[in-house]
């Protein structure tokens, strides 16, 4: 597999060197939605906001560029979903985490973000094979609201299952 898209650019997470790599290859991807619109990679990164935060996504939206940067390779956990389960599985350590912009509430999404999105989810489930359902942050985790409403997933599930 892959450890990362050559097709992106790479913003890498200060927290890349301090996560495990998966034991299995992933099966899920998790959808997110930043609280720092539009620029939820630098947020992450800390490039705005001061320090670092000790939480990571594969993917994020890079508002000063426009368009979906990876921050973790394929190959490693991101610290995305806490202790949350998918499928009874540890979130973590079975799925790849994207960040869209913020805030959940966002209705409608960005047109430009939504299309990059579904390329994004081209190239993944084409890199990795074992990618084959996807859950919104809400659905596995009762305290979060994201990726919101206006977050229109319909297209996802011609290539990947629902499993919330």
């Amino acid at each position: 597999m892959l450890a990362w898209l050559p097709q992106y650019k790479t913003l890498v997470s200060p927290w890349n060197g301090a996560v495990s790599r998966f034991h299995a290859p992933p099966t899920a991807v998790v959808i997110h939605s930043g609280s720092y619109s539009p620029n939820v990679a630098e947020y992450l990164h800390g490039t705005i906001g001061g320090d670092c935060r000790k939480v990571s996504a594969h993917f994020a939206w890079h508002g000063g560029d426009g368009c979906f940067v990876q921050m973790v390779p394929l190959t490693r956990e991101a610290w995305h979903a806490g202790g949350c389960k998918i499928s009874g599985q540890r979130a973590n350590g079975c799925s790849i985490g994207i960040e869209l912009s913020g805030p959940y509430t966002q209705c409608p999404r960005d047109e430009d973000e939504l299309w990059q999105l579904k390329e994004l989810t081209v190239a993944l489930c084409d890199a990795i094979p074992t990618l084959v359902k996807w859950v919104r942050h809400s659905d596995i985790k009762a305290t979060k609201r994201d990726p919101g409403h206006g977050f229109d997933e319909k297209w996802l599930d011609e290539r990947l299952t629902w499993a919330g």
